[in-house]
This record gives structure tokens, sequence and C-alpha cells, in this order.
């Protein structure tokens, strides 16, 4: 793993435990425990970004079973903070959050699938290049 893999781990890792305080209020008021989803999605994030690294250098390697294996791993991992907050919340949740969260969920789920798409894509094309080059 490179030096943008880590450098991404370390921005996940932060983003979820900026997100979690930042939601804290918020969850209290809906009956969600905030220090239990704070420890799930900042422990889930590590596995997150280090499956969507997984992934790319996956595609890269042409190690589909990887991709397939990290692919598991990442989605329980971006999925478990935001069960959480649906099963503790659903009694005092309204229809309106509940839906603004799995709205929420599609689109953040929709943005990594395609952020990671963008970098298998960088990565083909790359070795593309290299192999062009390679032939001159």
């Amino acid at each position: 793993m490179g030096r943008l893999g880590r450098l991404w781990i370390l921005a996940l890792c932060g983003y979820s435990l900026l997100r979690a305080l930042l939601a804290w209020p918020l969850l209290v008021h809906y009956g969600v425990n905030p220090a239990v989803f704070l420890v799930l999605d900042v422990a889930t994030a590590y596995p997150l970004a280090l499956g969507q690294v997984r992934i790319v250098g996956g595609f890269r390697g042409r190690d589909y079973a990887a991709v397939q294996g990290w692919s598991v791993v990442a989605g329980g991992a971006f999925l478990l903070p935001y069960a959480y907050l649906l099963v503790a919340g659903h009694a005092r949740m309204p229809v309106e959050m509940t839906g603004g969260v799995v709205a929420l969920v599609s689109v953040l789920a929709a943005a990594s699938v395609l952020r990671v798409r963008r970098e298998c894509l960088v990565g083909d094309e790359l070795v593309l290049e290299v192999a062009v080059a390679d032939e001159h």
C-alpha cells in the first residue's frame, strides 16, 4: 500500500470521528446512544478505507478474488454504523428522518463506488500508457 492509500485511510478515520462528534446532539434527540455510534463509526472507518484501497489494488492487479473479499469487508464496514443508527433510533425517529438516512446512505454508497471505479479506471489508463510506451 502506498502513501496515498495510507493518507486515504487516515482521512476517512478522521472524517468518521468528526462526523460522529458533530452528530452527537442529534443522535441523543432520537434516542440513539452517540457513544456507541461513535465507536462503531470510527472502528469501521479503518476496514472501510483499507477495503477501498485493496479493491482498487485488486482491480489494478486483476486479482478479482481479492476484490470480492474486500468488497464484502468494505460493504459491511460501511453499513454497520448506519444499521445501528436505524435500529437504535427506529422508535423515536420520524419516517422522514429514516428516509433521509436511507437516502444519505444510498448517495454515499454510490459516491464511494464511483470513486473506487474512477481510481480503477485511472489505474487501467496508466497501465495502458506504460504498456504503449514500453512498445516504442
